[in-house]
């Protein structure tokens, strides 16, 4: 049934669904919605829901749906989704904001850095990718620690975790950003948060930089970062870096800004 059903969608989709070859399922998803179109992603992803939708129907309640049925779902859920985003965006109250990438100053290479909590609270992830000025990709390191899992700890060892990075990659100018205010706001206030001590190493760190900003950003601007946290559940525990090559993180892109 689910190969019907597929048989059924663009050729687009068909093309990339027989060329994308990856063994695990995140980086399978990121590398389609890098590849296709946004309407072409949105197809595939309901599609995806509908054949898992008609496969418990089969399983659980022994209702068989034919890929007919299943298609002119998709098509039926589509269509009124297409009528309710623009109704949503003129009323003012749910505009929607498109992931925009923000360039550092003039001179800075650009840091961005995000964690991430496992499902089950047992694993905490951190990542930073660090850019040129034009967006081109620097490097990229994640480090996944077992047992932390306050997200405001975590965020502030993405951001020790980043100036690491920025050390291994010889970069004397950065222009750090994160998008948790906690941190951001807690550096160079000798913090008494209970995450203090990550602190006071990253402003130790900060001052053995020519210059180095830390700054708050917006998570729509953070979404290359939060992307490679959330992979980085997935990995091994321990530091994970890339230094120049993506190599085994496709979904990064080479220069964000020309993606």
């Amino acid at each position: 049934m689910a190969r019907c059903t597929w048989a059924l969608s663009s050729e687009d989709i068909l093309d990339q669904l027989s060329s994308q070859q990856q063994e695990c399922p995140k980086i399978w998803l990121f590398a389609l919605m890098r590849a296709l179109k946004p309407d072409d992603f949105i197809r595939f992803s309901v599609t995806l829901w509908a054949i898992w939708g008609a496969r418990r129907k089969a399983l659980y309640e022994g209702i068989f749906k034919s890929p007919q049925a299943t298609h002119g779902f998709i098509n039926s859920y589509i269509a009124d989704f297409q009528i309710i985003v623009p109704n949503v965006e003129a009323s003012g109250r749910g505009i929607v904001q498109h992931p925009v990438w923000i360039a550092p100053p003039g001179g800075y290479a650009k840091l961005d850095v995000d964690a991430a909590v496992g499902s089950r609270s047992r694993f905490g992830a951190v990542a930073a990718i660090c850019r040129d000025q034009e967006g081109g990709f620097l490097g990229a390191s994640a480090f996944i620690f077992k047992h932390v899992k306050d997200p405001t700890t975590l965020e502030a060892l993405a951001m020790r975790e980043g100036l690491d990075l920025a050390a291994d990659l010889h970069i004397s100018r950065v222009h750090a950003a994160t998008d948790c205010k906690g941190v951001a706001s807690e550096i160079g206030r000798r913090s008494s948060a209970a995450f203090g001590a990550v602190i006071r190493e990253i402003e130790m760190q900060v001052s053995s930089f020519i210059s180095c900003n830390v700054v708050y950003q917006s998570r729509s601007s953070n979404f290359d970062a939060h992307n490679l946290a959330k992979h980085a559940l997935t990995l091994s525990v321990g530091r994970h870096i890339w230094l120049g090559q993506r190599e085994g993180i496709p979904f990064v892109p080479v220069n964000i800004v020309t993606t």
